[in-house]
Order: structure tokens, then C-alpha cells, then sequence
């Protein structure tokens, strides 16, 4: 896996994930699996996500954080918190409404957290398939224009596991 590195702590009842880099869909699996371990721990209260190391996010990891944001609101009554993306990675952040899920700040995170790498997962193409599609549809739901945008990029995702299935 040659895209960008994400990093992850807990501290104080805080998920942190740091994204640094260029990152792209082949870490969809290992983020899915510690998005899992994330909302099952309890004594987790809210998540920021770091974002001052990444230099671009494609659409499937930011429909990953959109789900994140959106787990992170129901699960614990309070908005994600995106920290200090550079201004490509903000302006994605506008073009996809964000807004509407998470809070974005400018602010620098605190340093005091001591962060592990998560390890890349390969993933069959099937399910691989299936998480690109699912991210997609989360920046869907979000907002209209986005429906709009990735509306083809699902029905061609759908179309391949379709016809994967019946091989």
C-alpha cells in the first residue's frame, strides 16, 4: 500500500486518527476494522480526526469519515471534530458539505497523545467493492449535490458486485 499512513490513539475518552499523506481507498478495510473497535469501546466520548499531515483525501476515505462523523453524533451526542486540514483538503471538505456531519477547525491538536500506526489489511476485491460503494453512499446522504456526483460512481460499484455475484 503505497497512499499516505493513518495513525490512532485514545486519550482521555477521545478516539484520535491521524491521516497523513495522500490517503486513498486501499486502506478502506483496516479503517473499517478500527472504525468497529472504535464505536464498540465505551469508554470512548468523541473522536477528532487529524487531518494537518494530509495532503489529499479521495472520496472513499472522506465517506469513511463522513461515517464517522455521522456514528460519532449518534452514538455520542457530539459532532466529530476534523482539526487544521490544509486548504485543498478544506476546500474538499466544503465541496462534500461536511459541515453538515462534523465540526471543522483550524485550530492545532494537541500534541500529548502518543499515536500507533494502523497496519494496512489487504481485502478481497469483493468487499473492497462493497466498502467504495458504502463510502460513497454516506457522502450521498449528506447532501444533495453530492447524490448528484457519486450517483453514477454507486450504480457502477453495484453493477460490478452484481455481476461478480453471479459468477
Amino acid at each position: 500500500m503505497n497512499c499516505g499512513t493513518i495513525l490512532y490513539a485514545v486519550s482521555d475518552g477521545t478516539w484520535v486518527l491521524r491521516f497523513r499523506g495522500d490517503v486513498r481507498a486501499p486502506w478502506c478495510a483496516s479503517l473499517d476494522a478500527l472504525v468497529e473497535r472504535l464505536f464498540a469501546d465505551p469508554s470512548v466520548k468523541s473522536v477528532v480526526v487529524d487531518l494537518r499531515e494530509a495532503t489529499n483525501i479521495d472520496s472513499t476515505m472522506l465517506g469513511m469519515l463522513a461515517r464517522v462523523a455521522m456514528r460519532s453524533r449518534q452514538q455520542h451526542g457530539r459532532d466529530a471534530v476534523l482539526v487544521g486540514p490544509n486548504a485543498d483538503v478544506h476546500r474538499l471538505l466544503d465541496s462534500m458539505c461536511f459541515d453538515k456531519v462534523c465540526r471543522v477547525v483550524d485550530a492545532a491538536a494537541e500534541a500529548g497523545c502518543e499515536c500507533a500506526e494502523l497496519a494496512p489489511v489487504e481485502s478481497p476485491e469483493a468487499d473492497m467493492c462493497r466498502q467504495v460503494a458504502d463510502a460513497h453512499r454516506v457522502l450521498m446522504d449528506i447532501d444533495e449535490r453530492n447524490r448528484a456526483v457519486f450517483r453514477d460512481v454507486v450504480a457502477t460499484l453495484e453493477d460490478q458486485q452484481r455481476a461478480a455475484g453471479e459468477h
